[in-house]
């Protein structure tokens, strides 16, 4: 925990956690917050108004690396170019900064690992992730976006703005949405275009070799709905150094402040 002098919640500016959700709940809970997804959408309405958070909750950096990498390396089982493709795109995944940073991440990951083939969109969002060109800036990214819903029983990934946009980014770009997100909750799917893939299925068409819905299940699940969690975003918004961001000098009890009553 890393507290300040100005006024947040019981001197705390900033807690640094595992990947533990418990952990996280409890942290969020003991700040003030009904639950995780209330400090979710907190934070999406702080970041998309630029406005200050009541405090940043971060998931160690560490942490985030060893658990992402272990699953990527679970998915693609030694096909060494996708395990580094998305090592690339992992370490530009946890840089992000700013909401459209985390929204050209969802999109670039979710084009690469969920089409089968290797259509321009495809190609596009390599070249990004490979760094040989930078993301087409454009306006009102999200605009598309349906509001979030708040009924009882709706899973996280669902109600966490962060996981929502990217079950809806998924549908707009007619990117196949795993059954087993579908099943849960339909609102996100009832209307517009077919969810089902429009890429072609010529013979012609090259495969993608990134193609994983198993990998995208994993994302659209575990990972994006917790990405202002992960990135550097409520850092930069709280005025902290990203040079702060601790690689798990949080672990050694020599660098952790202990706070009585939390």
């Amino acid at each position: 925990m890393y507290s300040d002098n100005f006024n947040t919640v019981k001197g705390i500016q900033r807690i640094e956690t595992d990947y533990s959700m418990a952990l996280i709940s409890a942290c969020i809970e003991a700040m003030g917050f009904r639950d995780t997804a209330e400090y979710l959408k907190t934070a999406w309405n702080c970041l998309e108004t630029n406005t200050k958070i009541v405090y940043a909750h971060h998931i160690c950096r560490a942490h985030a690396i060893r658990f992402i990498e272990d699953n990527t390396a679970k998915h693609f089982n030694k096909r060494e170019d996708s395990l580094q493709l998305f090592k690339n795109w992992m370490h530009q995944f946890l840089a992000g900064i700013r909401l459209e940073d985390f929204y050209h991440s969802v999109k670039s990951a979710m084009l690469i690992c969920g089409n089968r083939y290797l259509t321009q969109d495809v190609e596009d969002a390599l070249a990004i992730v490979k760094k040989s060109c930078e993301p087409v800036e454009e306006e009102c990214l999200w605009s598309f976006m349906k509001e979030v819903p708040n009924e009882r029983g709706t899973p996280l990934y669902l109600l966490s703005p962060f996981g929502s946009l990217a079950l809806q980014l998924c549908k707009k770009m007619h990117i196949k949405i795993p059954s087993e997100l579908k099943s849960a909750h339909n609102w996100s799917f009832s209307e517009g275009t077919s969810d089902e893939s429009a890429e072609e299925t010529s013979s012609t068409e090259i495969k993608n070799p990134h193609y994983n819905p198993g990998f995208l299940l994993y994302l659209l699940r575990y990972i994006f709905p917790y990405g202002c969690l992960l990135n550097h975003s409520l850092i930069v918004l709280i005025g902290a150094q990203i040079s702060e961001d601790t690689n798990a000098a949080s672990e050694s009890w020599n660098a952790v402040g202990i706070f009585v009553g939390l």
